[in-house]
């Protein structure tokens, strides 16, 4: 549905950060495939949560003045939405972008965390890998360049010949950068870890991506 009828039904649930993320503005969101837990609150639930999130922010500034040092990233990103390392905080069953369905968390780096998500908007509602990036001014210029990189490889292999992960979709959502893509078995580090650390030859490499 669109935005506006959403709205009519359920504004009454939602957080006023959420109210200002849909409408027809050029950074709002126009149309709702999936809204998490908003359409199944009542009762007490928005003002319990507008009380959790009034306590994270009234930490987040005590901790962020208590440091001297924040070249490290910490305490850059959202407290209503983020954690004191800018890392997105993950709600199973809640959304990202009003689309994509949070199932679990598969992993989390330095850089970014991915969870395995249900995508609403299309017909057959298929399972993909999301990677949410850090909500820091570094993360931030990273995932731009990433976001540049991905988008000439998906460029340059259109029928997917060389076996490079398939990038689907990329989205911003409340300052994150995200990134959709084909989900597969496991990744490198796993990989690596289940092998003692033994990596590829150049000869395997060559055979997986040629």
């Amino acid at each position: 549905m669109t935005a506006n009828q959403f709205l009519l039904l359920h504004k009454s649930k939602m957080l006023d950060e959420e109210i200002r993320e849909l409408g027809p503005g050029p950074n709002q969101f126009k149309t709702i495939y999936f809204a998490g837990t908003i359409t199944t609150r009542h009762g007490d639930d928005l003002d319990i949560l507008k009380s959790v999130n009034s306590e994270r922010k009234q930490i987040f500034e005590d901790k962020m003045k208590s440091e001297e040092d924040h070249s490290n990233g910490e305490y850059q990103g959202n407290p209503m939405f983020d954690n004191f390392e800018g890392y997105f905080r993950v709600q199973i069953g809640e959304h990202i972008s009003y689309r994509y369905e949070i199932m679990k968390v598969l992993g989390k780096g330095s850089f970014a965390q991915v969870v395995q998500c249900r995508d609403h908007k299309q017909k057959d509602k298929p399972i993909l890998a999301l990677k949410i990036t850090r909500n820091t001014e570094m993360d931030h210029n990273f995932s731009h360049k990433e976001a540049q990189y991905l988008s000439y490889i998906m460029q340059e292999d259109p029928h997917d010949k060389h076996n490079i992960v398939r990038m689907l979709d990329q989205c911003y959502f409340r300052e994150h950068q995200c990134f959709v893509f084909e989900l597969l078995h496991t990744d490198l580090f796993e990989h690596l870890k289940a092998t003692g650390f033994v990596g590829f030859s150049t000869d395997k490499i060559r055979d997986y991506s040629l």
